[in-house]
């Protein structure tokens, strides 16, 4: 139990990114959830994936070539498809938003996202 949520806030931690990654989208509060909690306003939850990869594959081709060639960078189409979702109609801001996201995991965020990475490991070893 303790291994499984170990890794479950390892895996939150890896994937979280700064609010301000993502620009400027709209942040709606939800008076049911957290203070803290946002949802995206373009998609109901259970939307299925393929529909959204399919809606957003323009955007996260675009993510996808920022990226490439870059050290260290290492992002499927769903994460991807995360910041192609906040900024569905606006390419450019969807790749500034990815590109805050990075540089975050790899200055400020970076003792975060190596603890989550240690805790994953020693979770599934």
């Amino acid at each position: 139990m303790v291994n499984r949520i170990a890794i479950t806030l390892a895996a939150a931690a890896l994937l979280a990114a700064p609010a301000a990654s993502f620009g400027n989208a709209p942040v709606r509060r939800v008076a049911s959830a957290a203070p803290s909690s946002t949802r995206l306003n373009a998609y109901k939850i259970g939307t299925r994936t393929e529909g959204l990869m399919i809606n957003n594959r323009r955007v996260v081709d675009s993510l996808a070539k920022s990226i490439d060639g870059m050290e260290d960078v290492d992002m499927s189409d769903v994460d991807l498809l995360r910041f192609a979702m906040v900024h569905p109609e606006d390419e450019k801001l969807a790749v500034e938003a990815l590109q805050n996201a990075i540089k975050w995991r790899k200055t400020t965020g970076k003792h975060i996202v190596e603890s989550a990475k240690a805790a994953v490991e020693e979770a599934t070893a």
